[in-house]
């Protein structure tokens, strides 16, 4: 049954160009309307923000200014200085005229507020202005009290009333802007209903237009589909075709290549119904030969079997095989070896095998192996062998005789395998066990075996060796600063510039972390060994370019001489190493060379870290506390909390010997945990029988500070001892400042909130210290006794102690003045108005005994002319100076 395929006169691309005709326009009306909407929108409110916004902006503007005049007013009739005086009546003047220039701008616009409005502000500021003008020849004569007077009486009330009507103009620009803007929102409104209208009835044609193409095209591409699957089915029917357009052309061609088909199909059935017949007899013809055939092919087959798998696995072996004669010329050589030789399109065959050749092979292994082979034995090693283009590859081999059944040696099997790759990667493993990752320099390891050679050398020559122990002075900042990947890029280029000044024989390798080993064999003497550590300090005062920034790294250099300063390799670069560090003690950025007294010193710190570790469980420490009072009245404030250690074995061991060490082995952390912990319950038990304000300070060092759990643990001892809110003071150096500010800044917060005070300790010392004091909320500051011990003989050393003071009074802050030894230092504090004092004068660190009695009022401080003649001053680190 046909189906009728029928269409109009309009082509289908004729139909489609049409939509996409309708689409655009739309599309373009739709954007052309909004473009005009948003254009027209923008004008608008630029209109609005030029009319209205600005003129708010020089109100603004005049308000600041005019309050600025007010305050440089009010503080020139409080300043006493001549100069601060006429420093500020100038910037009075420049102010006022500043003023009236950014008045007379407002007055001009356009679309300022009514005339008689700024008629009005200009009339009170001619008013205001001349009163200001009258405080000239007051300052001028130093009358303070008449500036004072004109400021207070004549010049308030004409600001006042300048200030009011400066908000009153204000306010009327305001609704006036306002206004403006909703206006401009309401116009812009109604033009975007218009845009929706116009895009919904656009969209509406639109879609009535999509709904009869649709209608008009998938009808008749259903019709072809229906009678294609019936083709595909076996059916026969044929398309009636109406129209002209493409899709009546598609069904004529769809009802001739249907015509097409049955046609072959036709002939394909008579041809294959010949073909069978011709088939059946030829195949009785080949099944008769077939049979005849497969009873010789089998037998054949089972001959060459054997062999064919033999050739096959020796042709595709991946290990060289070679057959030669017992004179060693080759007769066979399979593909891998072939390629193993240098030569994967020669067998090589009737020439001597390279193996056996003694000049390619060394003649001694190769008189070997053939000894061996005509004896009858196996031969098997690793060789290096060299390949045709002259390249050398290392191979395993293994030799074998071939012996026939009378026992007559006919042939030699070698089997080869290469093992250039193992070799490789064991020669790279070895490498790397003995080279630093990152810089590639010699590693620990390496570095003594050469230190070793470099000994024995110059034991036999009767020479002498040096060994430079380098470490990078501040390369933590580095990494804290930049990060870690720049400091491994830093640490590369110092390896380089420490390689490029030394000489060929010489060896530089990595320690590790920061630190460099330098071996010097044949010195010669101490200069040349000097004059190498000079070089390679100065060569770093050039900065590094890493990731572009300028990096500084010095070096602190230690360096010890054979056989001058040890004989073994341990006993140098253990004495290179004391060396650098008294480099570093001396202020970093030098060389030192070991001398004996440093291995003395660094005995004598063993034996201290020795007896420190285990002090703490064992009882060995105790708290004295020295006494903070009032320079006026002599009442006891509070306490600084002093630690000190009585050692079994060592007696009583000073402060400035055992913290430093107790700081690089970590065990300040519990011991200053300790410090705290027994501090807060002596200044608690103090608190609840004497004075329940007490203060008590406790030091606290960087490394326990940055201790991970320290401001908990000090929230916890506040609440388990029940200390008065704000009387625990944590003192700090300005050395915990020096990096991580965010970090700091949050502890300290915490411990605020906790309930604790923040002091600065040795202010002064520090180049940074005026900076932290802004950045960093602290309550105290302790002006460092460096500072107050000459402050009755050294005039700068008064100016210095009077400018702290009055410094931290301003910024809110509390003033203690450390080392107070005579009565005239008091004297001094006194006049300089210092909030609080500490020092031997009033009294020397107490145990909680005698504190306690002087708190109870048994004992009294004892306070002379001169502080007492038996009592030395406290150095730092002395007793009185002792951090926790």
């Amino acid at each position: 049954m046909g189906k009728t395929i029928s269409a109009s006169g309009i082509m289908l691309r004729t139909r489609l160009l049409i939509s996409l005709v309708m689409v655009g326009a739309v599309v373009l009306a739709l954007l052309g309307m909004a473009g005009s909407i948003s254009s027209q929108a923008t004008s608008r409110a630029r209109a609005v923000l030029d009319a209205q916004v600005e003129p708010l902006v020089l109100l603004q503007g005049l308000k600041t200014r005019l309050h600025r005049i007010r305050e440089s007013e009010v503080k020139l009739a409080l300043t006493e200085d001549f100069f601060a005086a006429f420093s500020r009546h100038e910037r009075l003047t420049a102010e006022r005229k500043a003023f009236g220039e950014a008045l007379a701008v407002l007055c001009r616009s356009p679309s300022a507020s009514p005339a008689h409005v700024l008629e009005r502000v200009e009339t009170l500021w001619a008013q205001y202005d001349e009163a200001l003008g009258a405080l000239g020849q007051p300052v001028m004569e130093m009358r303070m009290e008449e500036v004072a007077r004109i400021a207070t009486y004549e010049t308030a009330v004409r600001f006042a009333a300048l200030s009011s009507a400066l908000d009153r103009v204000a306010d009327e620009t305001r609704l006036a802007a306002m206004a403006s803007f909703d206006d401009a929102e309401l116009a812009q409104s109604r033009q975007w209903r218009t845009l929706k209208l116009v895009a919904a009835v656009g969209t509406l044609a639109f879609v009535v237009w999509v709904m009869w193409l649709w209608r008009a095209l998938f009808g008749r591409l259903k019709a072809l589909h229906g009678a294609a699957v019936d083709m595909a089915a076996g059916g026969q029917a044929e398309l009636a075709v109406l129209g002209g357009d493409e899709l009546a052309a598609l069904a004529q061609a769809f009802n001739v290549m249907q015509a097409r088909i049955q046609a072959r199909e036709r002939a394909l059935r008579d041809a294959h119904g010949e073909l069978e017949t011709r088939v059946l007899l030829r195949t009785s013809e080949l099944f008769d030969a077939n049979t005849r055939l497969l009873r010789e092919a089998d037998e054949r087959q089972r001959a060459e079997h054997q062999l064919a798998l033999l050739s096959k696995a020796v042709e595709q072996s991946p290990v060289g095989i070679l057959m030669t004669d017992v004179d060693g010329v080759v007769r066979y050589a399979n593909p891998a070896m072939r390629a193993l030789s240098g030569d994967p399109l020669s067998d090589g065959t009737g020439r001597l095998a390279r193996l056996f050749d003694p000049a390619l092979s060394a003649p001694a292994l190769v008189t070997a192996m053939l000894r061996q082979l005509e004896a009858g034995d196996d031969w098997d090693g690793e060789i290096e062998m060299e390949r045709s283009d002259g390249s050398r590859y290392w191979a395993h081999v293994a030799l074998s005789p071939v012996v026939e059944q009378g026992g007559r040696t006919t042939h030699y099997l070698v089997l080869c395998e290469d093992i250039s790759l193992r070799k490789a990667q064991e020669a790279q493993t070895l490498y790397r066990a003995h080279h630093d990752a990152l810089t590639d320099l010699p590693n620990r390891v390496l570095a003594m075996d050469r230190l070793n050679q470099a000994l024995q050398h110059a034991e036999r020559h009767a020479g002498r060796a040096a060994l430079l122990f380098i470490d990078m002075d501040s390369f933590k900042g580095v990494n804290d600063r930049f990060g870690h990947e720049v400091g491994d890029m830093l640490l590369i280029k110092a390896a380089q510039r420490i390689r490029g000044l030394l000489r060929a024989g010489d060896t530089v390798a990595r320690h590790g972390g920061d630190e460099f080993l330098v071996i010097l064999g044949d010195v010669g003497s101490a200069e040349a060994a000097a004059t190498v550590a000079e070089s390679l300090r100065e060569a770093f005062a050039v900065p590094f370019d890493v990731a572009g920034n300028d990096v500084f790294a010095t070096l602190s250099i230690g360096a010890a001489l054979y056989p001058d300063d040890g004989n073994t390799a341990s006993a140098l670069l253990r004495n290179a190493d004391l060396a650098m560090y008294q480099a570093k003690e001396a202020g970093r950025n030098s060389w030192r060379f070991f001398e004996s007294r440093l291995q003395d010193a660094n005995r004598r710190r063993l034996e201290i870290e020795s007896c420190l570790r285990g002090a703490l469980e064992r009882g060995e420490f105790r708290l004295e506390y020295q006494p903070v009072a009032d320079p006026s009245s002599g009442k006891v404030f509070g306490a600084e909390a002093l630690l000190r250690w009585d050692s079994p074995v060592l007696g009583a061991v000073a402060p400035d010997r055992f913290i430093e060490i107790a700081e690089r082995t970590g065990l300040i952390v519990p011991i200053g945990e300790w410090v705290i912990e027994s501090a807060c319950q002596q200044a608690a038990q103090w608190q609840r029988a004497f004075d329940p304000a007490f203060h008590i300070a406790v030091n606290v060092s960087p490394r326990q500070f940055r201790a991970e759990d320290f401001v908990t643990r000090v929230a916890r001892v506040l609440a388990r001892h029940g200390l008065a809110p704000r009387t625990l003071t944590i003192e700090v150096t300005e050395g915990l400042l020096l990096h991580d500010h965010a970090e700091v800044l949050k502890a300290f917060e915490a411990l605020i909130a906790a309930g604790a005070r923040l002091a600065m300790d040795d202010f002064g010392t520090g180049y940074a210290s005026l900076r932290y004091l802004k950045h960093f909320p602290f309550h105290t500051v302790k002006i460092d006794r460096e500072f107050v011990r000459d402050i009755a003989a050294d005039p700068d050393d008064r100016v210095l102690v009077d400018t702290a003071i009055r410094m931290g009074k301003s910024l809110g802050l509390s003033v203690i003045a450390e080392g107070v030894e005579t009565a005239e230092q008091l004297a001094i504090l006194r006049g300089f108005e210092c909030d609080l004092i500490q020092g031997y004068y009033f009294s020397r660190p107490l145990p909680p005994d005698a504190l306690q009695a002087m708190l109870a009022g048994a004992a009294r401080p004892q306070a002379s002319v001169e502080a007492p003649s038996a009592v030395a001053l406290p150095g730092p680190g002395a007793p009185g100076a002792a951090p926790a």
